[in-house]
């Protein structure tokens, strides 16, 4: 829904504006404010829009502040934004008040503040809606190797602008930690929000270096939490910020030290611990299964050598899945999501368009080896992964490998 053109009439604004005023004013026991004037001013200043009007409510009413002096600032604000910018009045209008607001924070939190957001904006597609802002934001404190609840602290000015958590959502549902897309907007175009922009490439470079470093910590000792260990591999979807071989060209250097730095992990470990209990929510198949494709797509022996790498560690937790379903139990059949069984068909494929080497493939012969198992747990997630990749678009591609999985002969 797009508040731009929700209670677009003056009225509805107004009514809400005088409404919101009334309940702050009773609770902060100041019923004579904010005043006639300043009441009209703010309704001027929405200009129809239930957006800015809802922002500035959500803004001034702040436990840790004082409400007056929020709205003060805000009627005393005005930025002189490029005359030829693209964006109409009441974004212009809006962008102001985004500035107002960011700026309402303190001076010595804001470089952190703007990290924290960085963070956010580049990494929110890997968290689920339904667990909000405050656990990703804890990951991503342990990631960084900030202080626990720095994160949430940094932000904590910014609750005019931030969904609280929506335990309501669907679970495949990304996290959607802005109230209004415009925020986002706002933050990506260095004209509008000046010292708190941000750019994605850069915060992408930081997260990749963050990543690699702790993906390099991966044994199968050590107690590595688990949602920090997803969003250390997020590196395999940063890998597709190269798009093509001409970029690949202009930052060669970075590119082969990352196929490098992939040699030295432990990925299958890696794996291994992500679908493994408790449920994580995190499809990494899904983005593990773009970036082969990405990196399949260059030539150079460091390239296929990490290739063969990733290749061979993704079979091997693939295979330690299917030998150790009984220990993972029941739960793989409510878990499927979790590790995107849904793309199990596309890297059973990749192992598995060559006849002469079914016979011979492990996971095959796992798959074979669980269907013909009597034990009821070994049944039952037989079936359901083969319901899975039967319901997948691609599984007529490998109707074949599914026909000799089922038949008994060796």
């Amino acid at each position: 829904m797009d508040l731009f053109e929700v209670g677009d009439c003056s009225g509805d604004v107004q009514k809400y504006v005088r409404a919101e005023l009334a309940r702050i004013a009773t609770n902060i026991g100041d019923e004579e404010w904010p005043g006639e004037e300043t009441a009209r001013n703010l309704v001027s200043r929405s200009n129809g829009h239930m957006l800015y009007a809802s922002t500035v409510i959500r803004h001034i009413d702040d436990p840790y502040d004082d409400p007056r002096e929020r709205l003060k600032n805000i009627s005393n604000s005005y930025y002189d934004f490029p005359p030829d910018s693209a964006h109409s009045t009441p974004f212009i209008s809006l962008s102001e008040l985004y500035l107002q607001i960011m700026r309402s924070c303190p001076a010595s939190s804001r470089a952190l503040m703007v990290e924290v957001l960085e963070d956010i904006a580049v990494t929110r597609s890997l968290f689920q809606e339904r667990f909000g802002l405050q656990p990703a934001l804890a990951t991503l404190d342990s990631l960084s190797g900030r202080a626990p609840g720095s994160g949430i602290r940094a932000i904590r000015g910014l609750h005019a602008v931030l969904h609280p958590s929506n335990t309501s959502a669907a679970w495949d549902r990304s996290l959607i930690p802005f109230i209004h897309s415009s925020f986002s907007d706002f933050l990506m175009d260095p004209q509008l929000s000046f010292e708190f922009a941000i750019n994605e490439e850069q915060v992408i470079d930081r997260l990749f270096g963050i990543c690699l470093e702790r993906m390099s910590t991966i044994t199968t000792q050590n107690k590595v939490e688990k949602a920090v260990l997803q969003l250390a591999l997020f590196v395999f979807q940063l890998l597709r910020g190269w798009s093509s071989e001409e970029d690949v060209q202009s930052c060669q250097d970075e590119y082969l030290k990352a196929f490098q730095e992939l040699l030295k992990f432990n990925l299958a470990t890696g794996f291994i611990k992500l679908i493994s209990p408790p449920a994580s929510g995190f499809d990494f198949f899904f983005v593990a299964h773009f970036s082969l494709r990405f990196l399949d797509s260059f030539h150079s022996y460091e390239e296929h050598e990490s290739l063969d790498h990733v290749y061979s560690s993704i079979k091997r937790a693939l295979i330690h899945v299917l030998h150790h379903s009984q220990q993972i139990g029941v739960l793989n059949l409510n878990w499927h999501h979790t590790f995107g069984l849904q793309y199990v068909d596309r890297f059973y494929w990749i192992y598995t368009t060559r006849p002469d080497e079914w016979k011979s493939d492990e996971i095959v012969r796992a798959l074979k080896g669980l269907r013909r198992s009597d034990h009821r747990p070994h049944e039952e997630w037989f079936n359901f992964l083969m319901s899975e990749i039967k319901l997948s678009s691609r599984a007529h591609r490998i109707k074949p490998v599914l026909d000799y999985i089922y038949n008994d002969e060796d």
